[in-house]
């Protein structure tokens, strides 16, 4: 599969983003909270990410983890995870 362009949001729509990616190049987390979820996840450097509607977060970081979660405050959902690397250059 090719690269294409993707959107997505946390459910009330406060947090947007749109994101080049290739779908095939996915894995699935064996966390918990993924299992839970049934979560797939793919990586996208931070020129292929971009946000359209950057509304209040709340962000939480595992010590076991190498991200910090990002979750919509209204919607409790979690759109993003960001290397902790990226983080420390925001």
């Amino acid at each position: 599969m090719a690269t294409q362009t993707y959107t997505g949001s946390c459910q009330c729509g406060s947090i947007a983003y749109e994101v080049e990616a290739d779908l095939d190049k996915t894995i699935v987390c064996n966390c918990s909270r993924c299992r839970r979820l049934g979560a797939v996840l793919t990586f996208a450097t931070p020129d292929k990410f971009q946000l359209t509607a950057d509304g209040p977060t709340t962000d939480w970081r595992s010590t076991l983890m190498p991200s910090t979660t990002c979750f919509a405050r209204s919607a409790g959902s979690r759109p993003t995870p960001v290397a902790r690397r990226q983080m420390e250059t925001r």
